[in-house]
């Protein structure tokens, strides 16, 4: 069972939140303002199911969403080209063809994903947006460095090939603002090689030692492991 981590549940709750008021509206082909009264009973249903509790953090949960509504304005369902759109993406595939000389074929690195939502916003135009419900949003530098904004523009390349211009960035929702940003076909070849490069490092990986970063509080697994408890004590 997952161990208690208030702040990824109460994430976890104000995007399921989202994902259905969202669909729901997309659903019934509405153009119009998104539902306030909805929202909120959303998250008392996601509020229950995930065993949050405290009422600031609650009353912070129902001013994010009404913020949410208010800055949305009026949605039209044709907008929305897709809410928590799976994608699949396979990095440095090679066969015998185009293997390099005394280096086997290697059949590539799978990742699997979920982006929270992608509107189209002209003809050949779309925005990519990841909502985030971090108390302290990124410095512009991490942004436009993200990774996972990187890996959310190679899909919808994939995705969505007419799309020839691409917004990306988080929508912070505690603050209320979002932070964009593009991607140049330069970027994304380095990222797709720094995945690659990643999934040789984890092949090859033996000891896998634990890593201690500001996300250590979110894992499941950190009641077992010793580098969190000893930072801890």
């Amino acid at each position: 069972p997952s161990l208690p981590a208030p702040e990824r549940d109460f994430g976890k709750a104000i995007h399921a939140v989202l994902e259905r008021l969202v669909d729901e509206h997309v659903e019934a082909q509405r153009v119009g303002p998104l539902s306030d009264a909805r929202a909120v009973a959303l998250f008392q249903e996601e509020w229950g199911r995930a065993g949050l509790r405290g009422a600031s953090m609650f009353g912070e949960g129902i001013e994010v969403l009404r913020r949410f509504v208010a800055e949305e304005g009026v949605l039209d369902f044709q907008a929305v080209l897709a809410v928590e759109k799976p994608f699949e993406l396979t990095f440095g595939a090679s066969d015998a063809t185009d293997a390099m000389p005394d280096t086997p074929p290697h059949p590539g690195f799978k990742v699997v994903g979920f982006i929270d939502r992608i509107d189209r916003i002209g003809p050949d135009a779309i925005r990519v947006v990841d909502y985030k419900t971090y108390r302290n949003p990124p410095s512009r530098e991490e942004v436009d460095e993200s990774l996972q904004l990187s890996l959310y523009a190679l899909a919808v390349r994939h995705l969505y090939p007419w799309a020839r211009h691409v917004e990306l960035g988080f929508r912070m929702l505690r603050q209320g603002f979002p932070m964009m940003t593009t991607r140049t076909g330069a970027q994304l070849e380095a990222a797709e090689r720094h995945f690659v490069a990643v999934g040789h490092a984890i092949e090859w990986e033996q000891d896998y030692a634990p890593s201690l970063t500001s996300l250590c509080g979110w894992c499941d697994y950190r009641a077992s492991c010793d580098a969190y408890s000893e930072v801890v004590s």
